[in-house]
């Protein structure tokens, strides 16, 4: 936990690695009267299989998480693309060079 109190993003993927799967969930079941007796791990991952939807949570949790880290690293992608867009939008050149490219294709097109 951070100093918030919050889950850090390596902890709760940890957690995600380790979700009890429908078979172990079972096993556990089978188990309910002497799980007291059982180790610490297995009564946890008992207790966690109890959460309504707790992988899909986990999941949305992991999410948010790394939300601002994916958007940060998406971030400097996007301004390139844009930047280019401008360039290319107002680009005197590219605009001369589509000319003689149309006019070539027309000239090609008309045919004798």
């Amino acid at each position: 936990m951070d100093s918030d109190g919050e889950l850090a993003p390596d902890m709760v993927e940890q957690l995600l690695k380790f979700t009890p799967t429908t078979e172990e969930k079972g096993l556990l079941e089978e188990h309910l009267d002497e799980i007291e007796n059982l180790a610490r791990a297995d009564r946890f991952l008992y207790e966690i299989s109890k959460i309504d939807h707790y992988e899909e949570r986990l999941r949305c949790l992991h999410y948010q998480k790394k939300f601002r880290e994916r958007l940060a690293e998406c971030e400097p992608k996007m301004q390139a693309v844009v930047s280019a867009t401008k360039e290319l939008k107002g680009s005197k050149r590219l605009k001369k060079f589509i000319e003689v490219v149309l006019a070539f294709g027309n000239y090609m097109n008309k045919g004798e």
